[in-house]
């Protein structure tokens, strides 16, 4: 389990600190929370189908003609408003309003996949750290044992207890672990690097972390948590909805619609002539339940169903396709996380096995009654294991991190860290039922 603590100011020590720092100051995280800002917008959009237009037009003109029989100037101005009311668009915009909340509960399931993207990035780049720093360890002291070893040679062959050939091999040997410890050591600061870019900070010592505890107990479970919580699964479902609605938004523009229209006018009208010279305002009212019944379009309407209904058909073998990804990422984490176990309790126990070979050959070295070969050996073999458990331990990690991604339960709210949560419907209630203004969020 996670182990919880308050994030330190300057760089982070354990996972449940850098997995924080990652979630508050990840760009990524912020432009998918944007979008989903964007996505609610689409409820106002279709809320516009219920709501009322009004427009106001105003003219104004002067005419001059010189025919002798008929010249006159004529001023005219008039400024006229109007009032549409919609009540009904062939019910096209009850589904307008639904393919709107589907969509905007698909992109929060994309927000959840974008979290859980940043998260694993941030558990790998750590554990790949903590991996990077154990090896530059291991090679070390491996290096610090193989120089212990050339001096004790070295000594004895002084009085005749080993020959030339010891010593070469012995510096064969620790030339070799020279070149290791700084392939080590390159290594580690390529992890740096990209913990920096993960995390956005850099770190110090950090620790081993302990498995996840809040994974599934077996994987029949993982696999049905995977096909009902995967983020991609979840989206694909919406966005199927959404498809779906909007067959019967397009099926509308077939049907009749209804609305009422008010216009108001007012005109001044004024006329001078060489005869008449007549003048005057002009002004009414006028209101009208207006039908339109739409018989045919030019075909573009009838095309509009057909890529509607295809497209629910493809959102329809996405979903399915998702549902497969789901349970094969769910079993493939799930496996390598059960061989990542299997492989550690093996190389522990090589590694155990080895430190006791060591302990009894530094003594028999020094003794003069172990060859220098077995010597060597034994401290490769270590070093070996000591590396291949390290491997081990850091994969059994992140294969379980990998499980919870799969499940849709790497989001900080699921690992409990102790930092401010998004909210991902905040923005949604204050613009659904926003009508007017122009003004956004920070």
């Amino acid at each position: 389990m996670l182990s919880l603590a308050v994030p330190a100011p300057l760089a982070a020590q354990t996972l449940t600190e850098a997995l924080s720092a990652a979630y508050l100051y990840s760009p990524a995280l912020r432009s998918a929370r944007r979008g989903l800002d964007i996505v609610n917008e689409k409820r106002p959009q279709a809320l516009s189908a219920w709501a009322p237009t009004v427009t106001l037009n105003g003219v104004g003109g002067y005419a001059n003609t010189n025919i002798p029989t008929q010249a006159y100037r004529e001023n005219n101005i008039g400024a006229t408003g109007n009032f549409t009311l919609p009540i009904t668009r062939g019910g096209g915009e009850y589904a307008g309003l639904r393919q709107a909340e589907h969509l905007i509960r698909a992109q929060r399931a994309l927000l959840l996949a974008s979290e859980q993207v940043v998260l694993g990035q941030a558990a790998q780049a750590y554990m790949d750290v903590v991996l990077a720093q154990a090896v530059v360890g291991f090679r070390a002291e491996n290096l610090a044992a193989l120089r212990r070893v050339l001096i004790l040679i070295q000594r004895q062959m002084a009085v005749g207890d080993r020959t030339a050939v010891d010593a070469a091999l012995a510096e064969s040997r620790v030339a070799n672990a020279e070149a290791q410890l700084a392939q080590a050591r390159g290594q580690l600061e390529v992890s740096l690097a990209t913990y920096r870019q993960a995390i956005g900070r850099a770190p110090v010592k950090l620790v081993m972390p302990q498995p996840l505890a809040i994974l599934p107990p077996n994987l029949d479970e993982a696999v049905r948590a995977a096909e009902a919580g995967n983020p991609e699964v979840v989206a694909a479902s919406y966005q199927l909805l959404a498809a779906q609605s909007d067959v019967e938004v397009q099926t509308a523009q077939l049907l009749p619609s209804l609305s009422i229209e008010a216009t108001q006018f007012n005109s001044s009208q004024r006329i001078r002539g060489y005869r008449y010279q007549p003048s005057g305002n002009v002004s009414g009212t006028t209101i009208e339940l207006v039908v339109t019944v739409p018989l045919y379009q030019g075909g573009s309407e009838y095309a509009a169903v057909r890529i509607a209904k295809k497209t629910a058909l493809q959102r329809a073998d996405d979903l399915a396709v998702a549902r497969v990804n789901a349970v094969a990422a769910a079993t493939t984490a799930w496996r390598q996380r059960e061989a990542a176990e299997a492989t550690r309790r093996g190389f522990a126990g090589a590694v155990n096995a080895n430190e006791k070979l060591n302990a009894l050959n530094q003594r028999l070295t020094e003794a003069g009654q172990s060859t220098i070969l077995e010597v060597l050996t034994a401290l490769q073999d270590l070093v070996d294991a000591q590396v291949n458990r390290a491997n081990a331990e850091r994969d059994r990690i992140v294969a379980g991190f990998s499980v919870l991604i799969s499940l849709g339960g790497l989001t900080a709210r699921s690992l409990a860290l102790p930092v401010p949560y998004y909210d991902p419907v905040g923005d949604y209630r204050q613009t659904r039922w926003r009508f007017w203004g122009l003004s956004v969020g920070p």
